[in-house]
């Protein structure tokens, strides 16, 4: 297990840490900006407005120069949030609990902060 990104974020921004396995991340809030509601009054650390996270990778297009490629978004709904791939099968070979990424991004709702953690191998 190593860790690759473990830093306190806020607004918008990025990470590079190379072409790497990810196993899981985790988000911890530290402040939850005016934007962010709880989503479920019987579970306060529900939330919406939080934000979102998405994991690239770098390559090169046909033609053109090396830029990322960007996964869909994980969106960030509870004050302490934990995301894992779905596992990926391939016939004779065992079961894949990872994905492949260089690049994370992300925008969080304004006056949010949080801690995230990417672990991988």
């Amino acid at each position: 297990m190593t860790i690759y990104v473990n830093e306190e974020i806020s607004g918008n921004g990025s990470e590079h840490f190379g072409g790497v396995q990810i196993q899981y991340l985790f988000v911890h809030l530290i402040t939850i900006g005016p934007d962010v509601f709880i989503a479920d009054t019987t579970n306060v650390d529900s939330l919406i407005r939080v934000g979102w996270l998405a994991f690239g990778s770098a390559d090169t297009y046909p033609g053109s120069e090396s830029r990322v490629f960007w996964s869909d978004r994980i969106w960030i709904n509870f004050a302490d949030y934990l995301w894992h791939p779905m596992p990926t099968n391939w016939p004779g070979n065992p079961p894949d609990f990872t994905v492949w990424a260089s690049d994370i991004r992300w925008a969080l709702s304004p006056g949010t902060t949080a801690n995230l953690l990417v672990v991988g191998i």
